[in-house]
């Protein structure tokens, strides 16, 4: 089981990259010679993102409404979710969807994708065998900069709220609430109460 700050590097570093655009084009090699890519709008929401100056004071909020296909898990949350945690030292990604089978078949199965990739790229450059993005059901830690992000689906608010940043000099915290529309209210009051957050999607 990975334990929050069980990193196995000496010490933590953040991947200079710039947005989640950005590092699609450097993992999948698919997107780069581009024999897949996605759509317009969802390129520039990547650039927008890693464009916002955000701050607990004043968080970058955003709102994505896309019908069923258009590639919301895929290419929006789970890139902006490992964008987040490889290049950002002990951060915090919250997800969290109205759908347990959302998060179990959807979410999920994404940023385990991505985070395969993110290991392959890293393993050819560094030379050894050595993951840099580790995953068990519902959470994924990145141990190069000790960011992680945490997945559930719940009905129940009081799970939902008493997440915070880490402590930890500029650390920064994305809630994402997917499939909105399925939350209850209830969720997002809690969700609110979650304190310090610098991006909400």
């Amino acid at each position: 089981e990975i334990e929050s700050g069980s990193e196995d590097f000496s010490e933590l570093v953040a991947l200079d990259i710039a947005n989640p655009w950005e590092l699609m084009c450097l993992v999948d090699s698919n997107v780069r010679s581009g024999i897949t890519a996605p759509y317009e709008w969802q390129k520039e929401f990547h650039i927008t993102v890693g464009n916002a100056e955000a701050t607990d004071k004043n968080p970058w909020c955003y709102t994505v409404t896309a019908g069923n296909g258009a590639g919301k898990d895929s290419y929006i949350i789970a890139w902006l979710a490992m964008w987040f945690i490889v290049s950002k030292v002990r951060s915090r990604v919250i997800i969290t969807s109205g759908s347990v089978n959302q998060v179990n078949t959807q979410t999920e199965p994404y940023i385990r994708e991505v985070a395969n990739k993110i290991n392959k790229w890293f393993e050819k450059k560094s030379g050894q065998p050595q993951a840099m993005v580790m995953c068990q059901k519902h959470y994924i830690r990145c141990l190069a900069s000790g960011s992680e992000i945490r997945l559930f689906a719940t009905d129940d608010a009081g799970k939902a709220e008493g997440y915070h940043p880490m402590p930890y000099p500029g650390s920064k915290m994305l809630i994402v609430a997917n499939e909105a529309k399925e939350i209850k209210e209830g969720i997002f009051t809690a969700l609110h109460r979650c304190t310090g957050y610098s991006h909400w999607l």
